[in-house]
């Protein structure tokens, strides 16, 4: 039986799963190391800290680029998925 265009596809992408995991820990492990640098150079309460918090990220303040596009809306969760019933 052969595979069709769907499933290379399907294959490309189970073999690229892996690797984006890997690179996502990597990317963590250097966000951390970053974090840490700032905090020990400019503390905790500074706002460039600060706004590498997920909840600070969309806030504003007098440094920012007047010219940067606007922050996107926080993504909201959609409905849960339907339930088929199937008697």
């Amino acid at each position: 039986m052969g595979v069709g265009a769907g499933g290379a596809q399907v294959a490309g992408v189970q073999v690229d799963v892996p690797k984006s995991r890997s690179l996502a820990a990597a990317f963590q492990e250097e966000l951390i190391l970053f974090r840490r640098t700032l905090m020990s150079v400019a503390g905790r309460s500074d706002k460039d800290y600060q706004k590498l918090r997920a909840e600070k990220a969309t806030a504003t303040d007098d440094e920012d680029d007047p010219n940067a596009p606007p922050v996107p809306a926080p993504v909201e969760p959609g409905p849960p998925p339907a339930v088929v019933r199937r008697d």
